[in-house]
């Protein structure tokens, strides 16, 4: 249902008011109830955030709404002393509402002191008044719209008449026991307009909804057949009729016939409206202190003509029994409705699992008061793994961890999704499980003395747990929503980063090539870049898994780019370096196959075929995997380089393992556009390149990778036809291999430690793809180190270089506690002595920034694998 205070602009209505208005004096609304229409332009959220605000800073306002908050009929227990607190219980809806209607009564009661027609500002006031009350009593009685709409709504009908005496009050002596019609007749002669205009003209002055127009438009002759038409009409006669001084029977009589025809009632909800209507008179009285006086004359105009309005007691006495016992069974029932409908409206906005928490409990406070012994919710906190029970005590959430194994009535509702009921011997519990598609999140547990348990009782439980699942789906929903478009948002920053700094780079590769810095500058230059390289390449890969079309297209390009922006800077890293990186057990045809992997992308977007030869049952190899990728990625990278120029339809690569007295060969072969043979005594040479954009540093590491290693780089060429290149060399073999116990990783608890938010954010993204969910990050190393005193880690991914604490510290707490081997380095600079001395002797992996997505996952199953069977 939409909101009463649904801005409607003022265009709306010009084409339904009149072409010309001489009305001097206009009632203005209160500033604050101004402010409080402007908000309807804004989401959710941010009234909620700005509501309490406004409404604080008019003192008036503020105080009235507190004094409601805290009337019986409310019925809350413990005292509301703040506005937020306020507006958290009632709703935001309702508290807009009261802010109109104070806003209102206020004027009218300003505008009285000034007019000179006081009795007949007086008789339209009450008129009013009672209108609001029909019309909310009827909405309330009836299940028609929202009460208290109908109530605002009511109050407004007769401000034409109240406008027209503020404009004309000396002329306006009209008498108003003549019917309708006459009177609007008699208003059109004398002023040019008539109330019904005039009340019109003032809802548009004010931008109020249509509805209001609606109701003003149809008080007194039916134009439309709407539900708020046909309150609104008889809310204008039953107020004309309880006010009259003559042919008051008559009138009541119509009104009975116009309500049982309208609305199909019977006597029995006629009177049950009778009832409701003192009761709401009552309620109403204590919301308009202002107006006192009139309630009052109203209550005794009442108690005189009870018998016209309602029929004669002697004949429905046997009625009004009924009456009796069905209002306090329709009582109980509306109690738990309305409690239900302020759940479903203070959720209607994304919020957090701990505000929906929150409006649950205060909602089975609300309906359950004196009907349970105890309630909680045991909420599945995603967070942490594990479940947490929420208790209320006053206006304060009680939380403690729950074991849900340990109550097979609270673990069969949560996985069967399944309401579960258990009969003790004075008590029965009930458990409702919250849960919305396939997901729980939850129990509602309930425990009621045997006499006051009903099922009614759980039939509004069970939507209060739809509700609350609704709203827990919409959080978790629009938070998945959120963190894609953050990933994306991330990523433009990174890659709009880096853009700018892209001549800077150029320049420093230029001097690079030129006056061969220093390797320590250049280390902390490239240390520097792949740090920025690491989120773009890491989100990237994340985003081509559910991208389509033209928009995977992009990040592809994207995540080429970076993949050989990263691989020219290593290969300038190694060139100038000669870094001895750890080595490891190593199958060499795996190597080709995750090298492939890694540049899947590539191959694919240009159409090339790779078909492998390799030859079975090779040597595995203690050696540095980086290495040998680097030299295998850069060898198929010049492949890939010659068939892009290539005009073959078929563009083919075959790439071939062989062994022989202790030489290793890796030949690559491709049908591309060739190399000429004066060129290729000299593309090995440092910076040598015939491309625009290449540093022509790849095939010199690869000839410096072979020459280091005992072997060598042969290069067979013919123009047009193709290339092949043959990479020999010799590694130290792995004689006998430590089998591995095999282990399910996904349990493994793991620290992620990195001073780079967006880095330990990636990572952390990474692991819960993969399945791992018993994730915990940190971002310093002291945070780190205060984390291993407390708990024990399965697996920690650290950083190296952090300021205060680096990653060296974390390893010497771990050496302590004997626990060194749960540890990965994660670095862009491999070529710390301290480091390199520490990974040898132990043994502790390194991921060199920046790194893929399959490097990361590798790395960190291998090393829990590792970890586990040794223990």
């Amino acid at each position: 249902m939409k909101s009463i205070l649904e801005r409607i602009p003022l265009l709306s209505y010009n084409f339904l008011m009149p072409e010309k208005i001489e009305l001097k004096r206009i009632p203005p609304l209160s500033t604050t109830v101004l402010k409080i229409l402007e908000l309807e332009k804004k989401p959710a959220p941010e009234v909620i955030k700005e509501l309490p605000k406004i409404i604080e800073k008019d003192p008036g306002i503020s105080s009235e709404i507190l004094k409601i908050a805290n009337s019986p009929y409310y019925g809350f227990i413990s005292e509301i002393t703040s506005i937020p607190h306020a507006i958290n219980l009632l709703g935001t809806e309702s508290v807009k509402n009261i802010a109109l209607r104070i806003s209102i009564t206020n004027m009218m009661d300003t505008l009285r002191r000034e007019t000179k027609a006081k009795d007949k500002y007086n008789y339209f006031i009450k008129r009013s008044l009672v209108a609001a009350l029909f019309s909310k009593t009827f909405s309330k009685v009836n299940g028609i719209g929202s009460p208290d709409v109908f109530l605002t709504i009511g109050l407004l009908l007769k401000i034409g008449e109240l406008l027209l005496i503020l404009n004309f009050e000396d002329k306006y002596n009209i008498n108003l026991e003549n019917n309708e019609d006459e009177i609007l007749k008699e208003e059109r002669e004398r002023f040019g307009i008539d109330s019904v205009e005039a009340g019109k003209w003032i809802v548009s002055e004010w931008n109020l909804p249509l509805k209001f127009y609606e109701a003003i438009n149809n008080q007194t002759e039916l134009k439309q057949q709407t539900e708020t038409a046909k309150i609104a009409y008889v809310a204008n006669y039953f107020s004309k009729a309880l006010l009259r001084k003559e042919k008051i029977g008559e009138e009541f009589k119509r009104i009975r016939e116009e309500i049982e025809n309208f609305f199909n009632l019977d006597v029995i909800e006629i009177g049950l409206f009778k009832e409701e209507f003192i009761e709401e008179l009552e309620i109403f009285k204590s919301e308009a202190p202002l107006l006192k006086e009139e309630f009052l004359e109203i209550s005794s105009r009442i108690k005189q003509i009870e018998y016209l309005i309602f029929g004669d007691e002697e004949k429905t006495k046997i009625e009004k029994e009924e009456i009796k016992l069905i209002k306090e069974r329709l009582f109980n029932e509306r109690k738990k409705l309305t409690a239900n409908i302020r759940l479903a409206s203070s959720l209607n906005w994304v919020s957090e699992p701990s505000f929906i928490i929150n409006k649950l409990l205060l909602h089975l406070k609300t309906s359950l008061s004196g009907d349970c012994e105890e309630f909680k919710f045991i909420y599945w906190d995603n967070r942490i793994s594990k479940f947490v029970a929420y208790k209320l005590d006053g206006v304060k959430n009680l939380t403690h961890e729950y074991d849900i194994k340990k109550a097979p009535l609270y673990e069969r509702a949560f996985t069967l999704r399944e309401l579960q009921i258990k009969s003790l011997e004075d008590r029965i519990i009930v458990a409702i499980p919250v849960f919305f598609g396939t997901q729980s999140y939850g129990i509602i547990s309930i425990i009621f003395p045997k006499e006051r348990f009903n099922y009614e009782l759980l039939k509004n439980l069970s939507l209060s747990a739809s509700f609350t699942a609704q709203a827990m789906h919409s959080y978790n929903t629009e938070k998945q929503l959120k963190k894609e478009i953050e990933k994306r948002l991330m990523l433009l920053s990174e890659l709009k980063e880096f853009s700018r700094e892209k001549e800077k780079i150029k320049q420093i590769l230029k001097e690079v090539e030129e006056s061969h810095l220093h390797k320590y500058i250049l280390k902390s230059i490239i240390h520097k870049i792949n740090n920025k390289m690491t989120p773009i390449l890491g989100y990237s890969d994340m985003l081509m898994t559910s991208l389509t079309g033209k928009d995977l297209e992009k990040i592809e390009k994207i995540n080429n780019n970076s993949i050989e922006a990263i691989n020219l800077l290593n290969s300038i890293l190694e060139y100038f370096s000669k870094v001895e990186e750890e080595k490891t057990v190593l199958d060499i045809n795996e190597t080709i196959k995750e090298t492939l992997n890694l540049i899947e992308y590539r191959i694919k977007g240009f159409g090339i075929n790779v078909s492998l030869n390799l030859k079975e049952n090779l040597p595995k190899i203690y050696f540095n995997k980086l290495h040998l990728r680097d030299a295998i990625s850069n060898l198929i990278a010049n492949a890939i380089e010659a068939l892009k120029e290539s005009n073959k339809e078929e563009k083919k690569i075959k790439i071939s393992t062989d062994y022989d007295n202790y030489l290793f060969y890796i030949t690559i072969h491709d049908n591309g556009i060739g190399i000429e043979k004066e060129k290729i005594d000299s593309i090995m040479e440092p910076f040598f390149t015939t491309k625009k954009d290449s540093s022509g540093l790849g095939l010199n590491f690869v000839h410096g990778f072979a020459h280091t290693n005992g072997g060598k780089v042969e290069i067979q060429s013919t123009p047009g036809e193709g290339t092949t290149v043959t990479l020999t060399f010799s590694a130290k073999l792995v004689k006998e291999e430590i089998p591995q116990k095999e282990m399910e990783p996904k349990d493994a608890k793991i620290l992620i430690v990195d001073n780079e938010e967006s880095l330990v954010e990636l990572m952390d993204d990474i692991l819960s793809l993969e399945g791992f969910s018993n994730l915990k990050n940190a971002y310093s190393g002291e945070e780190a180190l205060n984390l291993i005193d407390k708990e024990n880690f399965d697996l920690i991914v650290s950083d190296v270089s952090m300021p205060k604490f680096s990653g060296i510290d974390i390893f010497k707490k771990l050496k302590d506690k004997k626990r060194e081997k749960n540890l990965i380095f994660v670095t862009a600079d491999p070529t710390d002595l301290r480091l390199k001395e520490i990974t040898e002797t132990h043994k502790i992996p390194i991921l060199k920034k920046p790194f893929s997505l399959s490097d990361f996952i590798n790395v960190v199953k291998s090393r829990i694998k590792n970890t586990y069977s040794e223990v």
